[in-house]
């Protein structure tokens, strides 16, 4: 899932920007806790339980780089970018983008921030190594 500004109304933001930084609204199951990004109200994809049963949390944009991918080729969007595969400091693995100025490294510590990316509001996450 590519953390993508939402402008419908129903759906909501897909993060916050905060004092503390940025803050991706994900999911949480309130039976039996399973966590997740993007919110949803579908229903847990570890318990079964139903949608009214799906609670809203927060989890900070920030954690370590597992894979990444330079894509050459897409049917949509302008190329070259840079995709992850992040596991948040807060438990959930997300797929986003990545600067593409940084040379990436498995295990790398991230930080994610909104910025522009193909005309949309995205999340993109940067080295979190100073």
């Amino acid at each position: 899932m590519v953390l993508k500004d939402n402008p419908s109304e129903e759906a909501g933001p897909q993060w916050l920007d905060s004092e503390r930084g940025t803050q991706l609204i994900g999911w949480i199951c309130l039976r039996c806790g399973q966590r997740g990004v993007p919110r949803q109200r579908f229903g847990c994809e570890r318990c079964g339980a139903p949608g009214n049963e799906i609670g809203e949390t927060r989890f900070e944009a920030r954690g370590v780089l597992r894979s990444f991918a330079e894509v050459h080729r897409h049917a949509k969007w302008p190329v070259p970018f840079v995709m992850g595969e992040i596991t948040l400091d807060d438990g959930p693995t997300i797929h986003a983008f990545l600067d593409d100025e940084v040379a990436w490294h498995p295990g790398a510590t991230v930080v994610g921030q909104a910025g522009e990316r193909l005309l949309h509001s995205y999340v993109v996450f940067t080295s979190g190594e100073h």
